[in-house]
This record gives C-alpha cells, structure tokens and sequence, in this order.
C-alpha cells in the first residue's frame, strides 16, 4: 500500500486506518 509511504500519511490516517481494521475483524 503506497499511502503508507506517503509524506501526508498523517497520524490522524493512521488512527481511521486502525478503526478500519479492527471493523474488519469484528
């Protein structure tokens, strides 16, 4: 996944992205 090497890949994405994957487990 590029964004993650992305210079705008901020914190904030990096908490909805985690939100996103524990929405996936469930």
């Amino acid at each position: 996944f590029q964004a993650r090497q992305h210079p705008d890949f901020s914190p904030l994405f990096q908490m909805i992205w985690k939100e996103l994957e524990s929405i996936e487990q469930t």
